[in-house]
């Protein structure tokens, strides 16, 4: 069975045990990265902690009652004879030290003063060159440059997309969520339907606790209302410019609509949504309003990061999500890929 078909039915399986999703999916995705890189003649330093990722993430396939995914799990252990082999003691080599690029200095050589007074020794001077601390793989932070994305109101789904595809990490989505990853557009779609339907079942209660929030405010302090409901996103001030709805069921329903339609623009509710549907997947999505020059590829339990910045006024009145790129992947610069627009 091809490799890709193996890992794709192996997802399927995974996301249906829910003790094993969150940190599997995305241990899986790495071990697929892994071994295209052992395809092609390489080895990065991931390898060298696949044992211990075994154990504490995807041995749990194992001993769960779900045999469809034990039987997936079988075929990726072909591809990777020596994964399970955690109860050996197994050397592993030091981990590469990755220096941040920087500009190339030449250390200065021992060079003689003249002499300005007869019969005095000569002074000489040595300079030692500075080098900046390196930085591991595993636990380092790598510098970043922002991209941009989309536009019109689909820019926060267009940088999730953009930085997933970067890191490898699309068919975590396909697989977790069910969405289509032919195209962009296509999948900025599915993500805004997930939305939606999550307001409309109003989940978490986020979306009726908005609703009494705004209600309550509104008949008791008309200003601090009137702040909030200008940050919203124009959709939703056309929508309700003449007061909100009488029932929270109806003001859901809107929401709602309003998330699954394409260029309306999301607001830091929606997000939060977004943010909590994705990290169930075992990705964690970080959101900054300031600017950052280096981030973590990964947490500390190996969940891969997506790094989004939101940009507002003046430069964008309703905001704009961008996401950030890794200049470096293993030490080594990364190939770049245009993302077709």
């Amino acid at each position: 069975m091809a490799e890709r078909e193996v890992m794709k039915q192996l997802f399927s399986e995974l996301v249906k045990n829910s003790s094993v999703k969150k940190k599997g999916l995305a241990q899986i995705s790495l071990l697929k990265q892994e071994k295209e890189a052992i395809v092609k003649g390489k080895q990065t330093e991931f390898y060298e902690t696949l044992p211990k990722r075994f154990t504490k993430y995807l041995k749990p396939v194992l001993s769960s009652t779900n045999m469809a995914a034990k039987e997936q799990f079988q075929e990726l252990e072909k591809l990777y004879p020596n994964v399970n082999k955690t109860t050996q003691k197994t050397k592993v080599s030091e981990p590469k030290l990755i220096p941040i690029p920087g500009p190339q200095v030449q250390p200065l050589k021992q060079r003689t003063l003249p002499k300005t007074v007869t019969n005095t020794k000569p002074t000489t001077i040595t300079t030692q060159q500075t080098t900046k601390t390196p930085i591991t793989y595993e636990t380092g932070e790598f510098p970043v440059i922002r991209k941009n994305t989309k536009t019109q109101g689909d820019c926060f789904f267009s940088s999730i997309f953009r930085a997933a595809k970067e890191l490898g990490i699309l068919d975590i989505f396909e697989a977790c969520l069910e969405v289509s990853i032919d195209s962009e557009e296509i999948f900025i779609q599915g993500l805004r339907d997930i939305l939606a339907q999550n307001i409309a079942e109003d989940r978490d209660g986020k979306i009726s606790g908005m609703y009494e929030y705004l209600t309550e405010t509104s008949e008791k302090n008309v200003n601090s209302f009137q702040e909030v409901f200008d940050q919203m996103p124009s959709w939703f001030r056309e929508e309700f410019e003449y007061g909100l709805p009488d029932d929270v069921e109806n003001f859901i329903e809107i929401m709602s609509l309003g998330a699954e339609t394409s260029g309306n623009y999301v607001a830091e509710l929606e997000v939060g949504i977004m943010k909590d549907i994705i990290e169930e997947c075992g990705i964690k999505l970080e959101v900054y309003v300031t600017p950052i020059t280096k981030a973590k590829k990964e947490t500390d339990d190996g969940e891969p990061i997506i790094h989004l910045i939101n940009l507002g006024p003046p430069d964008y009145e309703e905001g704009h999500y961008e996401f950030y790129s890794f200049l470096v992947k293993g030490g080594k610069k990364r190939n770049s890929r245009k993302v077709k627009k």
